[in-house]
């Protein structure tokens, strides 16, 4: 059989099948895409927590699986030469999940925009009272988050797993896995000269408006490559984040999981990526393994053919929702019947809540710039204040946005949530509702009035005020979640190195972990609790 043939009979290239590849395009064998087998380690999921385990499995000689169900988008741009992952302001069929229209939470001029149903990058996950965004496809959020790496504050970090009755090992994260894991990720500070230009004017603007409020400069480094950043300026290479890229992908400049871990990981030889397979539950077995049953699906999302995967450790990476649903739904089907009470609790929105404001006629007042970069770069922070404690992330608003300002304000959380699964229905259920956000809506209308009354002033004393055509809701958001946290808490669900308690060699490697709050972009955290967590299983496994 030559290449070609090869090629046809594993899906490649074949309409609304599958892309039968790993990621950068490396063919995977055929009678493991066809028939399943048995690897020594499985990783479900390919986002920040697994993509850390992948690395440090295969460079300590370890042979990895890692199932994703989202698509491999590397090979499909080999297939798809003229494939560019889409604009804010202009999305395709491979910007959203499973869905005939765009499911931002600001539409950006696209309200009437329809397209054919595909198993695209952007996912949301609708619940009475909250909708949750997530990255789909190898690489998890690493490929629709806007690049922020932060590190939590020390106090607060340690505060959160107390107030859950867990005692972490605080300074060994700070000393040792916050720095290592913003080494691996490519932290890199915008350089001045970036930050100066009129690409990040609405960032100058925030930032002094917030300081003229009583608000504290937070400056935030991300994962771009502001090299590149420098070279779109100067028109020298195609255009990213200065071409309202974010959300539905980043083509050039953005250092996602690909780049760095995945590729590091990959690089070995040790490491097999299976995208376009979803695992329906998991089942132990009598001799201390797994069982994974899985389906292979298209690109319409149907079974192609289901499967059985066997393996003798096993990493749960699928995030907060995907991995507490399959604990929890394997535990109903009888396949994880140890699986404890802690499962479940403990989630959280990370305080998640969209603000915005503007002026409704342009009197006199600066325009912030239409040219706005994607990735954030400065925050304000409120976190000392013990009546309204939030740090607010100054947001890009690349389109009509000259004189309207964007924030996502991240908040403390007071009230945990629950996640259960329905055995009748087979979905996942969570206990949510406006108990949980009210305290994040007052200060998210505390922040805005405050911005309001200190920003600028135009011609016959005209103030920006509450923007209510955005986000209708007195120009707020709270239903709005991209940091899903909790579920399967450290030190409740699982021991203290993510392993879930019940079980051997079953771990759990991402924001499930954290319960319910960060104060800050999560991933960065995950990151490093998954470093910590991975250097003590092989210490103790292998």
């Amino acid at each position: 059989m030559n290449r070609k043939e090869f090629i046809k009979s594993i899906g490649l290239g074949t309409a609304g099948l599958i892309i039968g590849r790993s990621m950068i395009g490396r063919l995977i064998a055929k009678t493991i895409y066809e028939n399943g087998g048995h690897f020594p380690n499985i990783l479900i999921g390919t986002g920040y927590g697994n993509a850390v385990a992948a690395e440090r499995l295969a460079k300590a000689g370890h042979k990895v699986l890692m199932i994703e169900m989202g698509m491999d988008w590397e090979g499909y741009k080999q297939q798809n030469p003229d494939f560019k992952f889409y604009k804010m302001t202009s999305p395709g069929k491979e910007s959203t999940w499973m869905k005939n229209k765009s499911q931002a939470p600001i539409e950006l001029g696209n309200f009437f925009s329809k397209f054919d149903k595909f198993t695209g990058i952007l996912e949301r996950e609708d619940f009475e009272n909250i909708k949750i965004y997530l990255g789909k496809g190898i690489g998890g959020g690493s490929l629709v988050n806007g690049g922020m790496t932060v590190t939590p504050d020390k106090n607060y970090f340690k505060t959160i797993f107390d107030a859950v009755g867990v005692h972490i090992p605080i300074d060994e994260f700070y000393d040792t896995y916050f720095p290592m894991a913003n080494k691996n990720l490519g932290r890199q500070d915008i350089p001045d000269d970036i930050y100066n230009s009129d690409w990040y004017k609405f960032a100058r603007m925030g930032v002094e408006e917030g300081k003229a409020a009583g608000f504290k400069e937070v400056k935030v480094p991300n994962i771009y490559d502001f090299n590149y950043m420098r070279k779109e300026i100067n028109e020298e290479v195609p255009r990213s984040a200065t071409n309202i890229e974010v959300i539905y992908g980043n083509n050039y400049g953005k250092q996602d999981l690909t780049k760095t871990y995945l590729k590091r990981a990959l690089d070995t030889g040790l490491v097999t990526i299976l995208p376009q397979h979803r695992v329906d539950n998991i089942i132990h077995n009598m001799n201390g393994g797994y069982t994974l049953n899985i389906a292979q699906i298209d690109t319409q999302n149907n079974t192609v053919t289901t499967k059985k995967f066997t393996c003798d450790n096993l990493y749960l990476g699928a995030g907060s929702l995907g991995t507490t649903k399959l604990l929890l739904k394997s535990k109903a089907l009888n396949g994880l019947p140890n699986i404890n009470n802690e499962v479940g609790k403990y989630w959280g929105n990370n305080g998640n809540t969209m603000a915005s404001r503007f002026t409704a006629f342009v009197l006199g007042h600066e325009s912030r710039g239409n040219h706005q970069a994607t990735m954030p770069v400065r925050g304000l922070s409120n976190f000392d204040d013990k009546e309204h404690p939030f740090f607010a992330e100054i947001a890009p608003m690349p389109t009509f946005g000259s004189h309207t300002a964007l924030y996502l304000v991240v908040n403390k959380l007071k009230k945990f949530g629950t996640l259960n699964y329905d055995s009748q229905t087979k979905n996942l259920n969570l206990d949510w509702d406006k108990s949980h956000t009210q305290h994040m809506r007052a200060n998210a209308e505390y922040f805005l009035s405050q911005m309001n009354e200190h920003g600028s002033t135009g011609w016959f004393n005209s103030k920006y005020k509450n923007n209510k055509v955005l986000l209708p809701e007195n120009g707020i958001d709270e239903t709005i979640c991209y940091h899903p946290l909790g579920g399967c808490v450290l030190g409740k669900a699982t021991d203290l190195e993510g392993r879930v308690k019940g079980y051997k060699n079953l771990y759990v490697t991402d924001g499930s972990l954290i319960p319910g709050t960060l104060g800050v972009n999560p991933y960065v955290t995950i990151t490093a609790i998954a470093e910590r967590n991975m250097a003590k299983i092989l210490d103790s496994n292998y």
